[in-house]
């Protein structure tokens, strides 16, 4: 996956970038040390596709290339609000960017838990593709040496298993137990990946299984001979 593909922001006047630049900024340096709330600017921009992403793409930098660390917090929480705002069509229209900001932060914040928002936006059918892509953000980041890494994106596996039929519809679903399955063999019950947390980890496990289950059959074998390891 190429979480790197930003789309071409040159609709956007100059004027608007700038008060979206201004507004974010004044959102997030101000002195105000409660929960980060969204302006009414900045929410009467949310229905454009083009103004959301030069947002994410405001939020990222700051988050990026400001040390302090306060300011890195009211990033995060200022992407969390945002998810929190915006609608299905442009959470699915913005899914790589959002999930871009989560990889960069992965190390700094419980990042599963706006996974878990973003998952609650898709509460009715999506194709294939979204699935996919958030699939393939769990199982990138599950094999990552970092231990947190790893145990984010576990949390974030975790949670998109326990919400997929809530927006997978019938045509798909076979499908998407198989790739639980050839997840837990070839990944989670792996030794060479190295969960720390074995815990969560059979925890998951068991959630697959108990999904999948007849499904299960042709893996019986290895499943039990890597849980008892």
């Amino acid at each position: 996956l190429n979480f790197n593909n930003m789309s071409n922001l040159n609709e956007l006047s100059k004027i608007k970038k700038n008060s979206l630049k201004n507004n974010i900024k004044n959102t997030l340096y101000n002195n105000n040390k409660e929960s980060i709330i969204l302006n009414e600017f900045i929410k009467e921009n949310l229905n454009h596709d083009g103004s959301v992403k030069y947002i994410i793409k405001i939020i990222s930098y700051y988050s990026k290339n400001e040390n302090n660390q306060i300011i890195k917090i009211k990033c995060f929480e200022l992407l969390l609000e945002l998810i929190k705002n915006l609608s299905k069509n442009h959470i699915i229209a913005n899914i790589t960017n959002i999930l871009l900001f989560l990889q960069e932060n992965i190390t700094t914040f419980k990042i599963h838990i706006s996974f878990e928002i973003l998952l609650s936006k898709l509460n009715d059918e999506i194709e294939l593709k979204i699935f996919e892509i958030l699939n393939g953000f769990c199982i990138i980041n599950m094999k990552k040496p970092h231990h947190i890494t790893k145990k984010e994106a576990l949390l974030c596996y975790q949670s998109l298993i326990k919400n997929y039929e809530n927006f997978i519809n019938n045509n798909n679903k076979n499908n998407i137990i198989n790739s639980f399955l050839d997840t837990l063999i070839q990944i989670l019950l792996n030794k060479n990946y190295n969960f720390e947390d074995r815990y969560l980890l059979l925890i998951i496990a068991n959630d697959i299984i108990c999904l999948a289950k007849e499904k299960c059959e042709n893996f019986v074998e290895n499943i039990l001979y890597s849980v008892i390891e």
